[in-house]
Formats: structure tokens, sequence, C-alpha cells
């Protein structure tokens, strides 16, 4: 979906300011209140977030209202769209805000560390038109990882969206680049709870094979090899799992992530700035409008199409060397322990 698909949000302009002369659920008050007004459109303020109710936005029909309180309605105009380097929208209605989130802006900050995530940024923008607004995050992904981020509008659609999950998210694609060379060109990533014999307690257990395994994965990824050349490997891979864990897992095989800061015992880490993983698809069902709704991008790849074996120094190549009969060995000693 492009980015003229955008729909604005509200800018609030009071039209209505009731006090409520008696108690009951908001929307059969509404209708009384609003008597010139259709049922359809006084719905509509409610689904459109232009209601609030003592100092809070809602969009429940059936929200309680006491005798004094106070209701106010607002219009439905133009807002402008959320203007940031690294992050770009591409999507937003009254239900959901879809963010296109660049490497460099973590997507919550960590221990108060940053004031600049993807979610504050966002929450202050919209804190602007109304300052009830609340946004709950749907998904994350790292700060140096690019890819889409799902935003609800409402806390119990996002406690909803993330229980019925498979119903939600029906599709997510991601492109990476990788250190070596994977054994098969198509197949699975797996993380799975194994048992400590030791210390009788759980552990996992990361394998990459072209066939399932009977115990349940708490992550899954199919996974098909792009590209492959002396060192590095291209590779699409599809979430099977709400679990993204595909960062840890193809480190623990002995594949890191080009730009892995955390694979500091390889040279995955000066292979890129960023980290060379990004989605290139999701399509999700929007549980409103009843429609699937598909979010790609396609836009280069950071940094990875420019990544050629001609800008390593000969002590990388060598060290490339090194780690691939390193990753080769480590993979002989895990088929011999299953």
């Amino acid at each position: 979906m492009s980015t003229n698909s955008i729909r604005k949000a509200p800018q609030r302009e009071r039209i209505y300011t009731f006090t409520a002369k008696e108690s009951g659920a908001l929307l059969e008050l509404l209708f009384q209140l609003l008597p010139e007004l259709s049922r359809t459109t006084v719905k509509q303020y409610l689904r459109n977030r232009c209601v609030v109710l003592r100092g809070e936005t809602t969009t429940q029909f059936d929200t309680p209202v006491a005798t004094g309180d106070t209701i106010e309605i607002y219009n439905v105009g133009a807002a402008e769209t959320l203007q940031h380097p690294l992050i770009e929208e591409l999507y937003r209605d009254e239900q959901f805000i879809v963010l296109h989130k660049r490497p460099g802006i973590p997507t919550i900050s960590v221990g108060g560390a940053s004031k600049s995530s993807l979610f504050q940024v966002l929450t202050h923008h919209l804190k602007k038109v109304d300052p009830n607004e609340k946004i709950f995050l749907l998904n994350r992904l790292d700060r140096d990882t690019e890819g889409i981020i799902i935003v609800a509008r409402d806390r119990q659609l996002q406690q909803d969206l993330l229980a019925e999950w498979r119903s939600f998210i029906l599709s997510n694609s991601f492109e990476a680049v990788v250190l070596g060379a994977l054994e098969a060109s198509s197949g699975e990533l797996t993380t799975r709870p194994t048992k400590d014999k030791k210390k009788g307690t759980d552990k996992r257990r990361s394998a990459a094979s072209s066939t399932r395994d009977k115990k349940p994965a708490s992550f899954r990824a199919s996974y098909e090899v792009l590209t492959t050349g002396p060192y590095i490997t291209r590779v699409s891979l599809s979430l099977l799992t709400r679990n993204n864990s595909i960062r840890s897992t193809l480190a623990s095989i002995g594949h890191p992530l080009l730009g892995d800061r955390r694979a500091s015992d390889t040279i995955a880490p000066v292979l890129s700035k960023y980290l060379a993983l990004r989605t290139t698809e999701l399509t999700i069902f929007h549980p409103i409008r009843r429609e699937k709704m598909q979010f790609t991008l396609d836009t280069p790849f950071v940094n990875l199409d420019r990544i050629a074996q001609t800008r390593l120094t000969a002590a990388q190549k060598e060290a490339l060397l090194i780690e691939t009969k390193s990753s080769d060995q480590r993979k002989k000693r895990n088929q011999q322990l299953t």
C-alpha cells in the first residue's frame, strides 16, 4: 500500500458540549441529545474518536455516563501527517497507524535512556491534536532493524488482536544478509525449548533444517536463499510464529546478520552500519473493515547491495574464511548431538 492511502487524523474543533441530566449508556444518551442527527452519524462520532466523556476520548457505545458528566463532541477535519527523517506513515485510520521505521531509531525507549523512540515521537505528534490520544504497540523491531510497525489506537483492540494474532497477521516477510552459506537453499529456522539435564531448567535450541521437528517451536520462520557468495548470503524469511527471533536464531547457528553488534566474536558487526534485516511485506486482516491490507517496503535495502567483496581487506577475507570453517565444524557437532 502506498503512502497515498494515508487517512489523516482529525483536527479537533468542538461543536457540541452537554451536561448529562441522567445516567445511562453513552450511545443511548447521545441519541437523545442529538435528535436532529441520524443514528448512523452519531455512531460515526464515536467510531471516529470525536466524543470526549469526562475529559477522556472514548469509542465505546456502552460507556456508562453519570448524571452531571460533561460530554464534548468534536468534528473531523484534516491534520498533518507525521514528518520525521526515520519514520514514515504508510496508513492511518480510526483503529490503526502503520509506520515505516528506518534503522537508527528504537521502537520504544529502554530504561528511559532515549526520548527519541518511535513510540514517543508518534505520541507527541498525536497529542498536538488530541491531548487524550493514546497508542498501543502491536509489534516491535530492534533499533537498527528497518521495517513496518503497527500501532493500535485502543487498548482493548490491542489486547484482542494480540490474543488472535494468527487471524490478524496473515503474513510477515523479511529480507536479510548473513555471514556464510546456509546448508540448504530453503527450509525452516526454529527455536525450541530443550531440557538442561544438569539444572533441570528449560533452555532453547536453534536449528536450520529442511524438515519439521515434532516438538513445538517457540519461533519458526521459513527461509529461501536469494543469492549467495563466497562469504555472505542474502535470504528471504517468512515468520510462522508471533515470536520474532530471527536475529538471535541466525547467530546461534553460526550465521549472524551483518551489522549484528551482539555477534562481537565475529566479523559481522563491521560489515554493515545497520543490522542487515528488514521487513519486506506485512499483510493484515482489518477487523473492522473486514478486508486484507498489504504493506510493502520496496526501497533499496540500506547498505546491503553495496557490500561487495572488493570492500573487504585481506585480513577481513581471511577472518570470514576462518568463520566459515568454524561454522561448518559447529554444524557437524550439532548433527552428532541430535
